[in-house]
């Protein structure tokens, strides 16, 4: 892989009033992921999802899926920012990445520009952390990995897509850089029988059709 890295921020994240901030020269910038879930209703999605299985259940896979997304994220950022990658006790992402992630990020990814990259805008007033910013086959991306405990259809994750296209208009914002893709990596966890994991399904949607979906929010 090649490197062209952009110029980092600086920053701090500070909690106000319940909600997550980012401060950047000294002004506060709104959390693009509280943004998100804010306009799309993802807390009331995520309270009708809590009483369809009850609290235990869902308290349960919550702290799984943290736990796993967590890890997922630093084996990512290790492996594209070449330092060793450790997995010590969680043999399903053990498993997905060395079998699969690690060999898809080869293949596709080049020309990065950051990983677990801070941007924010002056415009929307929000500021966010995208998973990396990188060539994907080719063409300028913003690319977030995400993991599921099942297949989820495209329907169910609209707020990925906002949120990866508010990153592209800061990318354009704050670098005059303007990506050719959102690119969704989703990892399906469940399973595992006899070492076969399901396959890794990606998401792929061009950048400019993402910005007229979602003109009406940004």
């Amino acid at each position: 892989m090649n490197y062209n890295l952009l110029k980092k921020i600086d920053f701090e994240k500070k909690d106000i009033g319940g909600k997550r901030y980012y401060i950047i020269n000294n002004k506060p910038y709104r959390s693009v992921t509280n943004f998100v879930n804010r306009k799309l209703k993802v807390q009331e999605k995520f309270k009708e999802w809590r009483k369809s299985i009850g609290d235990r259940e869902a308290d349960m896979i919550a702290k799984e899926a943290l736990e796993s997304g967590t890890l997922l994220h630093k084996c990512c950022e290790d492996f594209l920012l070449g330092n060793k990658v450790i997995i010590n006790k969680n043999y399903i992402i053990k498993t997905l990445f060395e079998k699969y992630l690690q060999h898809l990020l080869l293949k596709t990814v080049n020309n990065i520009k950051g990983v677990e990259f801070v941007l924010y805008s002056d415009k929307l007033r929000l500021a966010g952390t995208a998973d990396l910013i990188a060539d994907w086959e080719g063409d300028l991306s913003i690319i977030d990995f995400k993991t599921s405990t099942y297949p989820k259809p495209e329907e169910w994750i609209d707020s990925y897509f906002l949120q990866t296209t508010i990153y592209g208009l800061m990318l354009e914002e704050r670098f005059k850089l303007i990506p050719d893709n959102v690119v969704i990596v989703m990892v399906n966890k469940r399973g595992v029988v006899d070492d076969t994991i399901p396959p890794i399904t990606l998401y792929i949607k061009n950048f400019e059709k993402e910005k007229k979906r979602w003109k009406h929010l940004i």
